[in-house]
């Protein structure tokens, strides 16, 4: 049986929160569907399943809080029995207590018993409180038959003898629902109250799946309150970044590019294209950083166990500030694959579902080098740090128009500063020089993006 666990939104997460479920058990997911949403200091999270299964059990319920990598959820395979999955041995259900008969001695006969009834008999039993294991038979072998239950029902304790004409049952008082020990258990777990749940067992009885099926209130703590989330947030920040400091030799470079040539090729190629599918600037540095990361592998990869781990693909991290606070780091997988329409396209779409806070948490983690580009604010240039276990930080400023000396004359000419933060363990300036000598040609050339 595979096991989901509680993600990791990065080297600085240790726990999450559940704040609710989008299955129940029984449930068929497939592979990509979003299961769940967890609360981390960073942000929230969808959490999605890896392969086609059936959800087994739910582990843990809404308001837990759980560490990185401990069991929220059990898979089984697709086909498979939810009810014998989570629990092999066969439910049995609650009977409702029957007092002890005092009266006359009734020879006891398996084959009379509930379980050579059928579920008619048994309910009739059940509603004449008559205990079917004390009631016989009229012959050796056969089954007990309703006239035989009312019979025993009439010849019970305080039960008036019947009358000349045939009266019908007594009305039944109150009855307590029928519960499997399963449903009890888990309802109990769960703050469900049984006694307003449909069951679907034998009889009506109430089973694990119908306790499963009702949803439980969250608790008020199932998600924290906005300053809380602010300042946990601003906590995890912080202590990623001075784990970075402490532990990371940066270096910085920086880079004065023109980019002139790619704002005019920029221009000619969205002059005809529909607003959704025109390509921004920022496109184009995020294609430029990966295929330089590409021909420089030393600022791709993470440091781990004092070892620089290459990527064999750029998983490009983009740095999103949130409104309300905080910044999240979504991965492009594979970045340097990707043409621009679609790296355009997945920067549009994470960047819309960050700050909507539904990131999926394989969107998370796994980046290998981090762009920050604070163009959009004014920022003229950014002095950045590294997201540990990586090894470099690319960072983008406004593009200006600046000073240039062309061919002997001084012209204006639109301008970016681009910066390199790098570990100076895995990599030294002249390699980060090579990496943003790069960038610029490529940004220089913008038809080869």
């Amino acid at each position: 049986m595979a096991e989901l666990r509680m993600p990791s939104l990065g080297a600085d997460m240790t726990e999450g929160r559940i704040v609710e479920w989008h299955v129940h058990p029984g449930d068929t997911v497939r592979r990509g569907d979003v299961v769940a949403v967890v609360e981390t200091d960073k942000a929230d999270l969808d959490v999605e399943v890896w392969e086609d299964a059936v959800v087994a059990e739910l582990v843990a319920a809404p308001g837990e809080t759980l560490a990185v990598g401990e069991v929220i959820a059990r898979l089984a395979a697709v086909g498979t029995a939810v009810e014998t999955v989570v629990e092999p041995v066969v439910e049995t259900v609650v009977e409702p207590a029957v007092e002890p008969s005092t009266g006359p001695a009734v020879t006891e006969r398996p084959s009379a018993g509930p379980a050579g009834t059928g579920p008619l008999i048994r309910h009739l039993a059940d509603e004449l409180h008559v205990d079917l294991a004390r009631v016989q038979a009229g012959h050796p072998g056969e089954r007990v038959h309703r006239d035989e239950v009312a019979a025993a029902a009439r010849s019970a304790p305080g039960v008036p003898p019947p009358a000349p004409a045939a009266a019908p049952p007594a009305p039944a008082g109150p009855r307590r629902p029928r519960v499997s020990p399963r449903a009890r258990r888990v309802a109990a777990g769960r703050g469900i109250d049984v006694a307003v749940i449909a069951g679907t067992g034998p009889l009506g009885a109430v089973v694990g799946a119908d306790v499963e099926r009702a949803r439980a209130p969250s608790p008020p703590s199932g998600r924290r309150s906005k300053a809380e989330r602010l300042a946990a947030r601003r906590r995890a920040i912080g202590e990623l970044m001075s784990r970075s400091w402490r532990e990371i030799p940066h270096y910085r470079l920086a880079r004065r590019i023109d980019m002139s040539t790619l704002l005019d090729w920029l221009a000619a190629r969205n002059v005809d294209a529909p607003v959704e599918q025109r390509v921004l600037p920022a496109a184009a540095l995020l294609r430029a950083t990966a295929l330089a990361a590409v021909a420089v592998p030393a600022v791709n990869g993470t440091f781990v166990d004092g070892v620089h781990v290459t990527s064999e693909h750029v998983d490009l991290g983009v740095a999103v500030a949130l409104r309300e606070g905080g910044l999240v780091t979504p991965a492009i997988a594979a970045a340097e694959s990707k043409p621009l329409d679609e790296l355009m396209g997945e920067l549009r779409d994470l960047v819309t579902r960050a700050r909507a806070g539904r990131l999926r948490a394989s969107e998370t983690a796994g980046a290998t080098i981090t762009v920050t580009n604070l163009g959009d604010l004014g920022v003229d240039e950014v002095d950045g740090i590294i997201f540990p276990p990586q090894v470099a930080l690319v960072g983008f400023g406004a593009v200006r128009d600046e000073a240039w000396v062309v061919d002997g004359s001084l012209v204006a000419r639109p301008t970016l500063h681009a910066t390199l933060a790098a570990d100076h363990r895995v990599s030294d300036g002249r390699v980060g020089g090579q990496f943003l000598t790069i960038l610029e040609r490529l940004l220089k050339e913008p038809e080869k993006l």
